[in-house]
């Protein structure tokens, strides 16, 4: 019996978002990385809150892909005769950037479920919900305060200040059905999030990424499977970023189209590396990479 396909959907959506985002820079596809971060919270409160993380675990699930990634778009920038690093804000934060910027999702994903498991441990599910909750509010609140130094903050800092509320947005929804009334704080923060509409990168993104989690989250639709596609998405954030420079190399400039056919490509790379077998020593590295 294949999972329900409203997410899997969701993920393929989200993916081709993040895709056309950098190509385009538009505010809506931008939605997609929303999404993903959402789900990224919601399922360790949610269907998996019983779960247990265990760290080497997680380690490999987030970090042995990022190292992997890191070195290979390291080279590539060896290759195309620009730095490893950009080291202007320090070494840190250049190594947490990576030689890739959309690199700098992994270690925060990494972190943010460990923490969740460690709060979970320790913490009732109520008080973690009103913390959460009480958290996308203030972000909410605070809008022009974070946002208006947003754009000068040294990067992936200012990643992580954007994707602050979308992974705490998660943990209300992945923790609003214990809670008596608990959609209601979804339904808040769906509002405050449209009455933001117009911050570029803020209320747009916001209200799709959230709404798109709670509709797929709502609707158990599984009457189609399109698992051997979402399951290579993982893959296709990960590897977008060289399509795309493939694609200007040969003169698509940045945009749609270019994002349909870096999303394409990258998603027909990871389905075919998914083909190969995870006894192999290539297909071994794959699927660690993936």
């Amino acid at each position: 019996m294949p999972r329900n396909q409203s997410i899997e959907i969701l993920r393929i959506v989200a993916a081709f978002g993040i895709v056309c985002f950098h190509t385009s820079g538009l505010d809506v596809p931008y939605a997609g990385l929303i999404a993903f971060a959402v789900l990224t919270s919601y399922f360790d409160v949610g269907p998996n809150i019983a779960r247990t993380r265990q760290f080497l675990t997680t380690a490999k699930q987030f970090l042995l892909p990022w190292l992997i990634w890191f070195s290979l778009f390291g080279l590539l920038n060896i290759l195309m005769g620009k730095p490893v690093l950009l080291t202007d804000n320090g070494i840190i934060l250049g190594i947490l950037s990576g030689p890739s910027i959309h690199l700098w999702y992994l270690p925060f994903a990494f972190l943010a479920v460990i923490i969740i498991g460690i709060v979970k441990r320790f913490i009732e599910p109520s008080w973690i919900f009103i913390t959460a909750f009480t958290g996308c509010v203030l972000l909410l609140l605070t809008v022009p305060i974070w946002r208006g130094t947003g754009f000068e903050t040294a990067p992936p800092l200012g990643q992580y200040l954007h994707i602050l509320f979308p992974f705490l947005a998660g943990l209300v929804l992945g923790l609003q059905g214990n809670i008596r009334f608990g959609w209601m704080a979804s339904v808040i923060l769906l509002c405050m999030t449209l009455m933001h509409a117009n911050w570029i990168g803020i209320g747009v993104p916001y209200t799709i990424g959230l709404a798109s989690v709670w509709l797929s989250t709502s609707i158990d639709f599984r009457s189609v499977d399109v698992e051997k596609i979402s399951a290579c998405m993982f893959g296709v954030y990960l590897c977008h970023p060289l399509f795309i420079t493939i694609n200007f190399y040969f003169g698509f400039e940045r945009g749609l189209i270019s994002g349909i056919l870096a999303f394409i490509c990258s998603t027909a790379l990871i389905f075919c590396v998914r083909l190969l077998p995870p006894t192999a020593p290539m297909g071994k590295v794959a699927r660690l990479a993936i």
